[in-house]
């Protein structure tokens, strides 16, 4: 899950266990400050997944993999980070 906010966007995954046993706290939080984020990106692999890009400062790329239904969706958020990096490059 993506939450963007006015501040910040907050990456949510579930963490990779073998069991529920050996989750601790149920998931990853990434935060990434709006100001520091350069751009945003889909690549469609041939198994019909979506992969998320996003290029923050710092030389650092956060990537999110979603199921190909969900296109339209993650398409409508990078136009939105899209819109708000490009005053970070200025």
């Amino acid at each position: 899950m993506i939450i963007f906010t006015n501040k910040e966007l907050i990456i949510l995954q579930e963490e990779n266990a073998k069991s529920i046993k050996d989750v601790k706290y149920g998931g990853i939080w990434i935060y990434i400050p709006i100001h520091k984020i350069l751009n945003a990106y889909i690549d469609e692999e041939e198994t019909g997944f979506l992969n998320l890009s996003i290029n923050v400062s710092g030389s650092n790329v956060f990537k999110s993999r979603f199921e190909s239904s969900q296109k339209e969706k993650v398409e409508g958020l990078i136009e939105q980070i899209n819109k708000i990096a490009r005053y970070n490059l200025l």
